[in-house]
């Protein structure tokens, strides 16, 4: 005995086959979807580290006896693992670089 499905397969089969196929692309492009967006979400996540507010930040901390207010951040030249900039403090001009997280800054006095 058929059941309604099978029966409804049998006499649709052309529009069920067209449905999952469209669903299978779908589910493709679901895929590329994610991965864009998990991009993008790397990308956001990667500027918002580098940004003017934590260099200076970072810059005081590795100089010392620096507030973060008196640093003056110019020349950020983000690559894509590593962030370099100019800083200007009372201390004398440095020359900063670290990687895209500001995980381990480092500054160098200019001459």
């Amino acid at each position: 005995m058929l059941r309604f499905l099978d029966l409804y397969v049998i006499t649709r089969g052309i529009e069920y086959s067209r449905t999952f196929q469209a669903g299978r692309r779908s589910g493709r492009l679901g895929e590329k979807m994610k991965k864009i967006g998990f991009l993008w979400f790397l990308v956001v996540v990667a500027s918002c580290a580098s940004a003017p507010g934590n260099l200076q930040r970072e810059t005081a901390r590795v100089l010392g006896d620096v507030s973060p207010d008196a640093v003056t951040v110019s020349n950020v030249d983000r690559g894509i693992t590593s962030v370099k900039w100019d800083a200007a403090t009372p201390k004398g001009p440095y020359a900063c670089s670290s990687d895209d997280m500001l995980r381990r800054p480092y500054c160098v006095k200019k001459q």
